[in-house]
């Protein structure tokens, strides 16, 4: 699956961003056709990608390592995008104007397209499988019923839920916030962007000795407090810079940590279940939990575009 869909998953990535002259209409059906498809892509390429943990190793250890070293792989992808995109967009397109930007946007995200499709390449070619889950056909309601009744599983989705949303929250809210309440520019909002991505990055490595001293339930309730304590500090803080970054660094440090755990759950309850169904309901396992995390983030988005239309939000205004 990875490698087939490996290209598709570039070419479907560049057609988002690709502006067409179109009617109002036509460029909302064009956006909303072209993001339905690659979001499909994307969880069909995802869903074995992210059992593949289960599948190159049997130790609890090296499966945190594993997912550990790949959420540093992601956090470091994101550091990338967040301090490229602007001046590359302006620069490929060559001026500051809406037709260039639309250029730049295009050329620059033909250039990540391309390089995701080389890296999903690398990813097949480079991973081994090394316990292939046996085949077991069961029927979809009698699955489904075993992994309610998986608790590791119910906990490991939970938790992606929780991620995902403070995730969505700090991406969707950072310029609005960087612009609005402390009064600065959208590069403002950029540089929180990149500060965020850097923390979340350098979070990650916190996970395993976290992990192995508290286990890994008991270590993302604690990363879910602390992220509780972080917004709260930051309402207290209101226009204050200081007070917002120290605030938005708790934050970002444990959502860092946090993001290896799910990972690493949704792994042991995958092999949680009884011998006939655990390793035949992985796939199922890992679509629903990669369903849970696109329900998470979208209802974050409309959310927060509740709250920016009740509060008569008005682009580039000053009120």
């Amino acid at each position: 699956l990875i490698r087939s869909l490996a290209i598709p998953f570039g070419i479907t990535g560049f057609l988002c961003f690709l502006a067409l002259p179109l009617s109002p209409m036509g460029k909302v059906v064009w956006a909303g056709a072209t993001y339905i498809v690659f979001g499909a892509i994307y969880s069909c390429i995802n869903t074995p990608y992210g059992a593949l943990a289960v599948m190159m190793s049997r130790s609890a250890s090296e499966r945190v390592g594993l997912n550990a070293f790949r959420m540093m792989g992601c956090q470091a992808g994101s550091l990338l995008v967040a301090l490229l995109t602007i001046p590359a967009i302006t620069w490929l397109g060559g001026g500051e104007s809406a037709a260039q930007h639309r250029y730049g946007m295009a050329v620059y995200v033909l250039a990540l397209s391309v390089l995701g499709s080389i890296l999903w390449l690398c990813v097949a070619r480079g991973c081994a499988v090394r316990y292939p889950p046996a085949p077991v056909r069961q029927d979809l309601v009698s699955t489904l019923r075993h992994l309610l009744g998986n608790r590791r599983w119910v906990l490991s989705n939970l938790l992606a839920f929780f991620y995902f949303v403070g995730q969505a929250a700090l991406f969707g809210f950072a310029l609005y916030y960087a612009r609005i309440v402390l009064g600065g520019t959208e590069q403002l909002g950029a540089n929180i962007i990149t500060f965020v991505t850097v923390l979340l990055f350098a979070g990650v490595p916190a996970c395993r000795p976290l992990a192995r001293r508290m286990e890994t339930v008991g270590a993302g309730i604690i990363c879910l407090i602390v992220q509780g304590i972080a917004y709260l500090a930051m309402a207290l803080a209101g226009a204050s810079i200081t007070g917002f970054f120290l605030s938005i660094a708790l934050l970002a440090l444990a959502q860092g940590v946090m993001s290896p755990l799910y990972y690493t759950l949704l792994a042991e309850a995958v092999d949680d279940g009884d011998s006939r169904t655990s390793t035949g309901s992985a796939g199922l396992a890992y679509s629903i939990n990669t369903w849970v995390t696109k329900l998470a983030m979208g209802l974050t988005g409309f959310v927060l575009a509740q709250f920016l239309s009740q509060g008569h939000y008005v682009e580039g205004g000053t009120t």
